[in-house]
């Protein structure tokens, strides 16, 4: 039986939180399923694949080099699904508080507010942390 359309999606979000999950180790706070695979309508011909991660504070200048060289290390196992990884990315502290961190941007913020699913998370307070970032709309 042939996958349906948003499995492909699914398995190349799970691919990328493993690839996230060497790169940054601990400071991979959580991972989140983010767009159209979060909630519904994902096509496979024009959908990305959005994925937000939550890192550990206090940001590291090395962040944004180390998620985007794990982006290109998923992106280069080819594919044109994989080629379409699109990643938010941001420190705990500055999503608690609706400030701009790393590459989150408002309207991203609000999709992990409203429709995030988590696919991972290697810290106890993540769901606490979408309650604080939801209390604060």
């Amino acid at each position: 039986m042939p996958a349906i359309p948003s499995e492909r999606g699914q398995a190349i979000l799970a691919e990328a939180v493993d690839v996230y999950r060497e790169a940054l180790g601990g400071r991979l706070v959580g991972a989140y399923a983010l767009g159209s695979l979060a909630h519904g309508g994902f096509s496979p011909l024009v959908s990305d694949v959005d994925l937000g991660l939550v890192l550990a504070d206090p940001p590291r200048s090395s962040d944004a080099a180390t998620v985007d060289a794990a982006a290109a290390a998923v992106r280069d196992r080819g594919g044109d699904l994989r080629k379409r990884l699109s990643v938010f990315w941001g420190g705990l502290q500055g999503l608690r508080e609706g400030r701009s961190a790393g590459r989150f941007p408002p309207v991203d913020r609000l999709d992990l507010i409203d429709s995030g699913r988590l696919l991972a998370a290697t810290r106890h307070e993540i769901p606490g942390v979408l309650r604080v970032i939801r209390a604060r709309r």
